[in-house]
This record gives C-alpha cells, sequence and structure tokens, in this order.
C-alpha cells in the first residue's frame, strides 16, 4: 500500500457509492459501488511488525478501523505514535 491512496465518496446514509485508487498498480482505477454499505470496523493483521504489515496497520487506523495484530512477541517493534493504537497479541501461526 505504501505510495497508493483510496479516495471513496459516501451519500448521507453512510453507503460508499465511488472509490478511486491512485498511485503504484492502481492508477485511475475507479470503482462504482451504488448501494453497499461497508460493515467492516475491524481488522486482524498477522505480522503487524513486518514492513507489509506495519503500513497494513497504519492505512487500516488511518481508515477509522480497530486494528489488532497477532505478533511472535505480542508487543510492537515499530517506533511510531500510530503503533499504539492497535492491539497487540502474542502467538504463531
Amino acid at each position: 500500500m505504501v505510495g497508493m491512496s483510496v479516495q471513496r465518496e459516501a451519500d448521507e446514509d453512510g453507503k460508499i457509492s465511488r472509490e478511486e485508487v491512485s498511485g503504484h498498480g492502481g492508477e485511475g482505477d475507479i470503482k462504482d459501488f451504488g448501494t453497499v454499505k461497508s460493515h467492516f470496523v475491524n481488522l486482524l493483521v498477522l505480522g503487524g511488525n513486518g514492513f507489509v504489515g506495519s503500513h497494513v496497520c497504519k492505512e487500516a487506523l488511518d481508515c477509522g478501523l480497530s486494528v489488532s495484530s497477532l505478533t511472535r512477541s505480542g508487543r510492537s517493534s515499530v517506533q511510531e505514535s500510530w503503533a499504539s493504537r492497535v492491539t497487540w497479541h502474542q502467538g504463531t501461526c
């Protein structure tokens, strides 16, 4: 998700009506959702301390999602302010 942005438009009922993805790999990709409503507010990221996982966590938090991450240590190794907003769990897959 690095170098990528997503722009969403919603109607007065909170239904996502349009999404535009721009940046790496998705330049100008537009999706019309009609009456689709997003019900996802929680996200579990496996390996939130890694390069990809940490970027997924940050982007999800920026989108207003509640984020949990499963890591071997059960705590963040990321030294950024957003990491304190993630619920960290210890475990392996």
